[in-house]
């Protein structure tokens, strides 16, 4: 039973594990940034023309 538990290698290799420590954070930064930029856009033009 914990011989199945081993966590499996990376099919694109050791080299992707150093990229990832930076990559899964950034991306994660960046997603949150464009999608809260564009919740704020979309609310903001909703509220502009309910109003007027």
């Amino acid at each position: 039973m914990e011989e199945q538990n081993k966590q499996l290698t990376s099919i694109l290799g050791k080299w992707w594990v150093s990229i990832r420590k930076w990559f899964y954070p950034a991306w994660l930064i960046y997603e949150t940034t464009v999608r809260f930029y564009d919740y704020s856009e979309a609310t903001y033009l909703f509220l502009s023309h309910k109003i007027i």
